[in-house]
């Protein structure tokens, strides 16, 4: 293994705590943890007779069928048991008919795949009506047209606007999730970056072979990716620019760099430096190029994250003799540990709502998810598994996704999500091992 590799995955095996053996009647309030499923009908038209049209009405009433169940909010209601036909009820539907099958949301509405132009582009169109059957009400009546071969991010934006409409909160299917892509065995592996829909589709990788890529973390702006390289016995942090590709790395007096995260804004961005065997964490202003010391400890501190307002950032430092998380004001001020629980704390992460900040830990040979408020109180341990790392958070709030390895008889790193109650968990499929992932915000319409 490169020797600068082991040295960083040293300082970081501290922290990252490697193995040891809206409408009333729906009662819909994540975060609170009252959650009672909505029955929803998912029944779009399409033009009869056509294939075409069917085969595009399957697929997205299907992805969003798939998103909203997914969501744990919403059950899906079998279409074997529609009281009306979906090509009859595009306008009104018969409300008496449709709560003798206990819906309580019903989503009708139309796809039509439209001729290609004079440019020989086709389009797809999808209308959309959601309905309150209990109150009769329409709550959504709106259009939606695409390039179809962007249907599927059409669905998605779809199920944002189902969830949103429905709970009063905004939905997080249309966004992206980059994580580390590890191939090879565990002696000699290979780490690159890859991105991803939030539901593992639309992969692609973002890094080379010949060097090692960890901790990827996003920009508010979602256009960069700030990230950690180890190439010719260095370890920098760069940023890599989405749409021109091009990879910068972050100017520094050290020869190790990492742990690097954006702040609450893109001019500016956290991380670690090691110098003389101390590892502390530094601020940079990304249009002015300086650096400025948050911390001034002769303990390891790491893994900085802001606040959503900015004027708070949590970390990890190991000062009172294991890892744990505290406190800081922006500029380093009034730093205070606020993990007191049994067992070692790591990598905090803030909630994009600010309430709540996710970390690992592990505590009697088991690791966990948990959550608690920024001041240390209320403390939940949502998940738990042979190994389980690295939370991010949904654009939302409302859901984290880590990597776990579950059985520590093989080396299956996979992603996975859950809700901020500990429920309604699935695997994010990847194609190869996967870690440390990082979720993006909402994606601009």
């Amino acid at each position: 293994m490169n020797p600068y590799l082991r040295t960083l995955l040293a300082i970081l095996s501290l922290f990252a705590l490697p193995s040891i053996g809206s409408s009333e009647e729906f009662s819909v309030d994540i975060l609170s943890g009252q959650i009672r499923s909505v029955p929803i009908s998912l029944s779009l038209a399409h033009s009869p007779d056509d294939p075409q049209n069917q085969n595009m009405r399957v697929q997205i009433e299907g992805l969003i069928g798939r998103n909203l169940a997914w969501s744990g909010i919403f059950v899906l209601d079998d279409e074997r048991a529609f009281p009306e036909n979906r090509q009859n009820i595009v306008i009104q539907p018969n409300f008496d008919r449709w709560q003798t099958i206990k819906t309580q949301i019903l989503v009708t509405g139309n796809v039509s795949v439209l001729p290609p132009d004079n440019q020989g582009t086709a389009y797809v169109d999808v209308s959309v009506r959601l309905w309150n059957v209990v109150t009769r009400e329409l709550l959504l009546n709106k259009g939606y047209r695409t390039q179809i071969g962007n249907w599927r991010r059409l669905s998605h934006i779809i199920s944002d606007d189902i969830f949103e409409r429905v709970t009063g909160e905004r939905g997080y299917f249309d966004s992206r999730i980059v994580y580390v892509a590890e191939t090879g065995p565990p002696n000699k592996r290979t780490r690159r970056l890859a991105i991803m829909d939030q539901d593992g589709e639309h992969l692609s990788y973002l890094t080379e072979n010949h060097y090692q890529a960890l901790s990827p973390r996003f920009s508010p702006d979602r256009q960069r990716i700030a990230y950690t390289r180890i190439e010719h016995n260095s370890v920098h942090a760069y940023i890599l620019e989405l749409a021109s590709g091009l990879h910068s790395k972050i100017p520094t007096p050290s020869n190790m760099s990492f742990a690097q995260r954006f702040g609450h804004n893109d001019n500016y961005l956290f991380l670690t430096l090691t110098e003389n065997d101390n590892s502390d964490i530094y601020r940079f202003d990304i249009n002015t190029k300086k650096l400025s010391r948050l911390t001034f400890n002769p303990a390891i501190d790491v893994s900085a994250s802001a606040s959503p307002e900015g004027n708070l950032i949590a970390f990890t430092s190991d000062r009172s003799g294991n890892p744990q998380i505290y406190t800081m004001q922006k500029d380093g001020s009034q730093q205070k540990r606020i993990s007191f629980g049994n067992g070692f704390y790591s990598t905090p992460v803030w909630s994009p709502r600010g309430d709540l900040i996710a970390f690992t830990k592990q505590t009697q040979g088991q690791f966990y998810i948990g959550v608690m408020t920024p001041e240390g109180a209320n403390e939940r341990l949502l998940t738990s598994a042979f190994l389980v790392e690295s939370p991010a958070w949904a654009p939302n709030g409302q859901r984290l996704i880590f990597y776990q390895q579950r059985n520590p008889q093989n080396d299956q790193l996979e992603l996975y999500s859950i809700d901020i109650l500990g429920l309604h968990g699935r695997i994010i499929p990847t194609p190869t091992l996967a870690t440390d992932p990082s979720w993006s915000p909402h994606l601009p319409r």
